[in-house]
């Protein structure tokens, strides 16, 4: 502990309601034994002039004044020869005062302070410890108690556990906030206090009456902290308030640089070359320094993130915002806000079809509560044309991650909201939202959107966008399973794409996809020679473009393919590449449909094993709401009925619901690496393609790379853009395939062979 390691000084920081001044006290009685002369608490929260903070600790220290010898000399007097522990509660305001505290540390050798502050005091003596809110289970732990004091027949329950822990995190586990929620238990049920939360701070007040004033509701502890900033950091505070769930440099530049400077047009790097500090009297970087100091934001990136960023506590953005709203500026700022969220989401959808797309589906993830924020301020103030490109710009995102429902509903409203908007925009939303509902098996839907899209492209003459209804109708005509209607819509989508595929920038890649398309056609039609020469076309062109994401949707068809022809280990080898590629690229439909490929070929020899695989795809399809595609239901159907009887009842259930006690990517290493394609369920491979390193996927390879560099599964992970969990898969999945037993031995293989 650091009061037992000699330091003079140990400042407990954080915003207001975090809980300093109650792990101060907490620390203090534990330490007290090892302080001889004993523990003095002195709270400076009435005191607003530092001139009076050595007064005030002489008062409580109940020395008199001593005519007019200065206050600091009767404490180094009184305090030189003991040995005691000061607690200092809240400083934050009295700032100024840490020199005169410095100076006392360095005449009392055996004095240590114990400060909780706001604000860091910026003392050589100093140690600085940041108060974290409370984790989930703690926070609900502290809600619970405060809640059955308020209502003695408040219980946690199975039915109102998650909505506790929801609230919880809303409120982002600050004690003071989650004590005032609770406080609204007698009146409030857990849902309907969490169904009132995105407008906490006035739910948050009538606080212990034992607090001081600046704790009676959580509006006041906020304003403590915001008081103490000067009028142009108040500006730029309530500012950046606009951000939802966090923001880096470059974007509060972007905001605050246009509208400090004035130059909404100007290269940010010339504005900061030609302007600074800017007009708010403050400069970026300082400004956003200042308000960490303060708790007002909050570092959340991490010492080995590339790149700093920044977060407000929900409560206290909600603060901001409402100052935002007062200020005659929030127009300027949400819309400023809005077009930076298009700069990242428009070039973020056509780079679905480019090499590392997976990094992109992180980012937009990442800002995804900007996103959301913009798109509800388009809405409500009637910015339509900006509503539709943002909610289009976004579909291929909510696709590969599964959020078809959210997607949807955005989409539907901007397009019901801008009908007048200029038709090769909604153009492109009708197509997005055709994909989405097709997807969600709203086959009459999707198709009455996707000809609309149609009808209005082929009127302004627009291929590009013909191309992709045609093949979107192609899509939905095989979704119903009429698969020669389908054929008619995806050649024409072809033939057409061919004579405009260069001038896209995704030509080439839609191109490709159109070869899958015709694979998955014939397949269903079960002209199997000619799925095979489409969905091969498919590949070559996806794997020379490096086109990820589209390799793993044909791969899911190749994998079909060789399972209808009985090549089991082909079969094999297609799925769990196919699984792979959806875990690089975080896409929940294609990640189901692959472990649902795998499954069906273990349900003779490993009922079991298929049970365990059709459960888990299961659960996604559920979770995003799209369901297996119509057209391959009753082979699906008729597989898990085969493996439902194969089992008991008991085992049945328990391997179907195994992934409840496991992470999805848990049980997903689990069952691959018992589902390798060394095991007996297939002839085994030759042992020139066991050693050669060509059954290796791209994947494989990279992490292979980085391997022989001697990079951990951190750093492997960091430069992949992948969990750690998925680079120890990989890891183990290559050295099952090149059947090696260590690292070691892999990057000597890896140099051996020229794949280093």
């Amino acid at each position: 502990m650091l009061l037992a390691d000699d330091v003079p000084l140990v400042t407990l920081t954080g915003p207001g309601g975090v809980g300093k001044t109650r792990l101060a006290l907490q620390v203090a009685a534990e330490v007290a034994p090892h302080f001889a002369d004993g523990v003095s608490f002195v709270d400076l929260g009435a005191v607003r002039d530092s001139d009076f903070v050595l007064p005030t600790i002489a008062r409580d220290l109940d020395l008199s004044e001593q005519g007019h010898r200065p206050p600091i000399e009767t404490l180094v007097a009184y305090l030189h020869p003991r040995h005691v522990l000061l607690v200092l509660d809240n400083l934050e305001q009295v700032v100024d005062a840490g020199p005169s505290l410095a100076h006392l540390l360095l005449h009392c050798p055996h004095l240590t302070v114990l400060a909780t502050s706001r604000v860091v005091l910026h003392l050589s003596v100093e140690h600085d410890v940041p108060v974290e809110p409370l984790t989930t289970p703690h926070a609900t732990q502290l809600f619970v108690t405060r809640a059955k004091a308020a209502s003695p027949s408040f219980a946690l329950t199975a039915q109102n556990a998650a909505i506790v822990a929801a609230i919880c995190r809303r409120l982002d586990g600050l004690p003071l906030a989650l004590e005032l929620a609770a406080a609204r238990i007698p009146a409030l049920p857990p849902a309907a206090l969490l169904a009132r939360l995105d407008h906490a701070l006035p739910l948050l007040t009538a606080g212990s009456r034992d607090q001081p004033d600046r704790l009676q509701t959580m509006r006041g502890a906020i304003a403590w902290s915001y008081d103490l900033l000067d009028d142009a950091l108040q500006r730029f505070f309530h500012r950046l308030s606009v951000f939802v769930g966090g923001f880096g440099l470059e974007a509060a530049e972007s905001i605050c640089g246009q509208l400090t400077y004035g130059r909404a047009g100007t290269d940010p790097a010339a504005r900061r070359q030609n302007a600074s500090p800017d007009a708010l009297g403050v400069s970026l970087l300082d400004g956003i320094i200042s308000l960490v100091e303060k708790s007002l934001l909050r570092e959340v990136g991490g010492p080995l993130a590339p790149q700093p960023r920044y977060q407000m506590f929900e409560t206290i953005r909600e603060f901001g915002a409402e100052l935002l709203a007062a200020s005659g500026e929030e127009r300027a700022v949400r819309a400023a806000h809005a077009a930076q969220v298009l700069s990242w989401t428009e070039p973020a959808r056509d780079h679905l079809f480019a090499p590392g797309y997976e990094r992109v589906v992180e980012r937009i993830e990442l800002e995804l509560g900007n996103v959301r924020a913009s798109l509800t301020w388009a809405e409500e103030v009637g910015e339509d044309e900006l509503g539709l490109r943002l909610a289009r710009s976004m579909s291929h995102f909510w696709a590969v991650r599964g959020y078809y429902r959210e997607g949807r509903q955005w989409l539907t409203r901007a397009l019901a909201q801008g009908e007048a908007v200029p038709t090769p925009v909604r153009v492109r939303a009708l197509l997005a939202a055709g994909y989405l509902a097709r997807s969600q098996d709203d086959t009459e839907a999707a198709e009455s959107l996707i000809t609309e899209a149609l009808t209005a492209a082929r009127t302004i003459g627009n291929d590009d966008d013909t191309a992709v209804a045609l093949q979107a109708l192609g899509q939905v005509a095989a979704y119903r399973g009429d698969f020669d209607r389908a054929a008619e819509w995806t050649e024409a989508a072809l033939a057409l794409s061919q004579q405009v595929e260069t001038t896209r920038i995704a030509g080439r890649q839609f191109v490709s996809l159109l070869y899958a398309n015709l694979g998955q056609i014939a397949l269903g039609q079960e002209r199997f020679d000619e799925a095979a020469h489409y969905l091969d076309e498919a590949l070559r062109r996806q794997r020379e473009l490096g086109f990820g994401w589209g390799v793993g949707d044909t791969l899911r068809s190749v994998g079909d393919l060789h399972r209808v022809r009985e090549d089991v280990e082909s079969a094999l080898v297609a799925y769990r590449e196919g699984v792979e590629l959806a875990l690089d690229h975080g896409d929940r439909r294609f990640l189901a449909e692959a472990l649902a490929g795998i499954g069906s070929l273990y349900v003779v020899p490993e009922p079991a094993t298929a049970a365990r695989l059709y459960g888990a795809a299961a659960a996604l399809h559920e979770d995003i709401g799209a369901p297996v595609e119509r057209w391959e239901r009753p082979a699906h159907e008729s597989r898990v009925a085969a493996v439902r009887a194969a089992l008991p009842p008991e085992e049945f259930a328990a391997a179907w619901t195994s992934w409840h006690e496991l992470s999805f990517e848990s049980l997903i290493a689990d069952v691959l690496a018992a589902t390798n394609p060394s095991r007996a369920i297939t002839p085994a491979r030759s042992p020139s393609t066991q050693t050669s390193g060509n059954r290796l996927t791209a994947r494989e390879r990279e992490v292979l790379h980085l391997l022989t560099e001697g990079r951990t599964d951190r750093e492997i992970g960091k430069a992949l853009f992948i969990s750690t969990r998925t680079v120890n898969y990989h890891v183990t999945n290559l050295l099952t395939k090149l059947d090696l037993d260590s690292r070691t031995a892999a990057a000597a293989f890896a140099v051996r062979h020229g794949l280093a």
